[in-house]
């Protein structure tokens, strides 16, 4: 990032912590930059950052995380399912 200055001010992501999908397609990520407290935690354009291995990372977490959720409520359905079958006898 280049700063009003003219003077280059790069900063470093620690951490992604969410992400926005927009409907224009556009991602946005909250970031937790290295060296700040979490009061400085900003949401960036996917296009403005330059950390693909932190994103890739993210992503990937992020769907297991969407995976094991489905898992959890297909078999709490289950579970409800096989109660109320039992409750009818």
């Amino acid at each position: 990032m280049v700063g009003q200055s003219g003077t280059n001010n790069a900063y470093e992501v620690e951490e992604i912590l969410d992400m926005r999908v927009y409907k224009n397609g556009i991602r946005k990520f909250k970031v937790k930059w290295l060296g700040y407290s979490s009061r400085f935690n900003s949401w960036i354009n996917e296009v403005d950052m330059d950390c693909p291995d932190l994103i890739k990372d993210f992503l990937k977490n992020r769907r297991q995380i969407q995976q094991q959720k489905k898992k959890s409520m297909k078999a709490s359905k289950s579970i409800t399912k096989k109660l109320k079958t039992i409750g009818k006898r």
